[in-house]
């Protein structure tokens, strides 16, 4: 069973930014001005939505300072890609 995320609480969004950071060898951090961008996000399906597109963000950024425009682009790609079903 999964939790449902209707907007990211910031404690899981830093949770998850730490754990990909130190996963990928990264220092990423957050702008202030990008926290209420993925907080109001309408995450669509659970907390694994929101640790893949984390761990996308940690992966693909150039930068250290992740902006929300930044975030905004990224998020963008991740949901282009097609979702594959789970079988039962």
């Amino acid at each position: 069973m999964t939790a449902q995320v209707p907007g990211a609480p910031l404690f899981i969004v830093d949770r998850l930014l730490t754990e990909y950071n130190k996963i990928f060898n990264r220092t990423l951090v957050l702008r202030d001005q990008i926290k209420p961008f993925i907080e109001s996000y309408d995450w669509p399906r659970d907390v694994r939505d929101l640790g893949i597109y984390i761990g996308h963000l940690v992966v693909t950024a150039k930068e250290s300072v992740i902006t929300a425009e930044t975030a905004s682009r990224i998020l963008g790609t991740v949901q282009k890609k097609p979702r594959f079903c789970r079988r039962g």
